[in-house]
């Protein structure tokens, strides 16, 4: 068969317009299905030790059992519900009343640029926030968490205050490791309140450096949708801001995002034994927002 100039020349021209589907790549992926805190990647990631948190089940005989807290152990607690959103297991986040620390860190061991996490979180069945100071949500980091203090370390840290009605509000803290300086987004209103105790959400963050320390093309995003619910709303939005890769990243050979923990320290202590269940932790570089119809556009009330 014979081409002309004209047929080639269309020809390549559409071949630039195809759009080929980027292949997904799944970093890490746990849904605490091991009984323990084993799971890695091919990387190695890796949990650290359980820190008032526990991977919990819900037995079909025994009802409510944590499984695993730093050893495999077998705790039945009758008056608990612990079923999973997925599977069998979730991992419990235990604040009993008065006591400010329950954390699950962890570590990718190798820095992403650019990533998707995403997690089921269950609210506490008897959800209620007290008047006082930031709780932690979320954190994540572009070193070890031996540079937690480090100003030249990039670090995002997700932070829930109280509200009006017993609820909670959350907003984005993040520290710029180019210049040491903090930039925070605007605050979500009654992200969750005591109506919603005992629900799921699933939540999702993009969380993108910039192309260059000087850049201005960097993001970090959080998203939430309640279980049976068809869309994703923008919880908290920082974006077309500089998230430089600092030099204690650089320093520490980890030039993105790389640990970090979950929950954490609760500066306003819980009234009564207080559990929060997470299930179904998925890190990937692909975008993670399942089959949204749409976005529905940040507000400041939901």
């Amino acid at each position: 068969m014979k081409f002309n100039v004209v047929q080639i020349f269309s020809f390549i021209t559409l071949f630039n317009f195809i759009s080929f589907p980027a292949v997904a790549e799944t970093i890490f992926n746990d849904s605490f299905e091991a009984g323990n805190m084993s799971t890695t990647s091919k990387d190695g990631f890796k949990w650290d030790k359980n820190n008032k948190t526990s991977i919990v089940t819900q037995d079909p005989t025994d009802g409510a059992v944590a499984i695993f807290n730093n050893k495999a152990i077998y705790n039945i607690q009758t008056s608990k519900s612990w079923k999973a959103k997925t599977k069998s297991n979730s991992l419990r986040f235990s604040y009993a009343k008065g006591v400010h620390w329950s954390e699950q860190r962890y570590d990718l061991k190798k820095g992403y640029p650019d990533i998707w996490v995403s997690y089921w979180i269950r609210v506490p069945v008897n959800y209620k926030r007290d008047a006082g100071r930031n709780n932690k949500w979320f954190n994540i980091q572009m070193a070890p968490m031996s540079k937690y203090q480090d100003p030249t370390v990039s670090r995002i840290e997700m932070q829930d205050w109280p509200d009006t009605n017993n609820s909670m509000k959350i907003n984005i803290q993040f520290r710029n490791g180019t210049d040491g300086k903090f930039k925070n987004s605007n605050i979500y209103n009654n992200f969750v309140t005591p109506n919603d105790a005992g629900k799921w959400m699933h939540i999702v963050y993009h969380l993108k450096a910039s192309s260059s320390n000087s850049a201005t093309d960097g993001l970090i995003r959080m998203y939430r949708k309640w279980q049976g619910d068809p869309t994703y709303t923008l919880i908290n939005d920082l974006s077309n801001i500089n998230v430089g890769i600092g030099a204690g990243s650089i320093a520490s050979g980890t030039l993105g995002w790389s640990a970090g923990y979950l929950m954490g320290y609760a500066n306003t202590t819980y009234a009564t034994h207080t559990e929060w269940l997470l299930d179904d932790l998925t890190i990937s570089d692909t975008p993670l927002l399942k089959a949204p119809s749409k976005i529905e556009s940040l507000a400041n009330n939901r």
